[in-house]
């Protein structure tokens, strides 16, 4: 265990510790869940820790139980960030830094050693409804990103028509209320009433990019067990063979080694100095990341 995945270790203890006092669930998922497993803690190149909560319980998590959590802790997301486009929190030890290149220019979603918590929730089981509804979570997400996202520098013909798209709803729409719409909207199907959960809506995105699916079973996260994780316990899915299968394939083959990096692009990682340090820096042009 490196001195970057100590620290998150250390974050999540803490934020399981606010869940289970608080007798909500928690599961551990991709490759958090994947070197519990193979590994009984870390994957030795991850980076980070990701773990999901049915969304009824991630809201109650990130609205309120987390002014549980030490003062060294904080949560980066919708409510703490103006810059932030995604549609999760993480939890962050600010006396660390852990600053990834896509953020740059954004020092309100500067961090440290970060935990990753997720939403879980159902999708529609009828084909033909979840064709509907995704082209309507589409919708409500280009819309939230485009009246979030700052005014951008104009580049091509396709980058005007959507930095006009968010004027117009930069003019006519509160901040936050497609993220709003959004949460609601993702909300309105819970995974004990459905066969498949997602993250975010986010299997259609993620497995573009990644080339896997990213909806699963509900049962998978309803049905945990307690496996061993470095030196504490994390919970993964009962049928965790399946989960893994599904989501890795041959989940116990090691990759090649020429795909064993790590999965974000961090510029500045330092497990000793605050991330604040390193934003005074920036801001002062005493530090030029471009």
């Amino acid at each position: 265990m490196n001195q970057v995945q100590e620290k998150e270790l250390g974050v999540l203890k803490e934020v399981i510790k606010v869940i289970e006092v608080n007798d909500l669930h928690y599961c551990a998922i991709g490759g958090t869940c994947l070197g519990a497993v193979r590994h009984k803690g870390f994957i030795p190149w991850d980076d980070d820790i990701d773990i999901v909560m049915p969304r009824k319980e991630y809201e109650i998590l990130r609205r309120d139980l987390y002014k549980q959590l030490p003062e060294h802790l904080k949560k980066l997301d919708y409510d703490t960030s103006e810059s932030d486009l995604l549609l999760f929190t993480k939890f962050h030890d600010i006396r660390t830094t852990m600053i990834e290149k896509t953020v740059i220019g954004f020092p309100d979603r500067f961090t440290g050693a970060w935990v990753d918590v997720f939403p879980l929730d159902g999708r529609p089981d009828n084909h033909f409804c979840r064709k509907i509804w995704y082209v309507y979570y589409i919708f409500l997400m280009a819309s939230n990103t485009r009246r979030r996202y700052p005014k951008a520098k104009i580049e091509s013909p396709r980058g005007l028509i959507k930095e006009l798209y968010g004027s117009i709803l930069k003019k006519f729409f509160r901040y936050n209320f497609f993220t709003d719409a959004l949460f609601s909207f993702l909300s309105k199907y819970d995974i004990s009433m459905t066969e498949t959960a997602i993250w975010n809506g986010a299997d259609r995105l993620i497995a573009k990019k990644y080339n896997y699916d990213m909806s699963f079973e509900s049962t998978f996260f309803t049905d945990t067990i307690s496996v061993p994780f470095e030196n504490i316990s994390i919970r993964i899915p009962r049928r965790y063979h399946d989960y893994l299968t599904t989501h890795f394939g041959d989940y116990m083959q090691l990759p090649p080694e020429n795909e064993r990096g790590k999965l974000h692009d961090i510029c500045i990682s330092d497990m000793e100095k605050p991330y604040s340090y390193y934003a005074k820096l920036i801001s002062e042009g005493k530090i030029d990341l471009k």
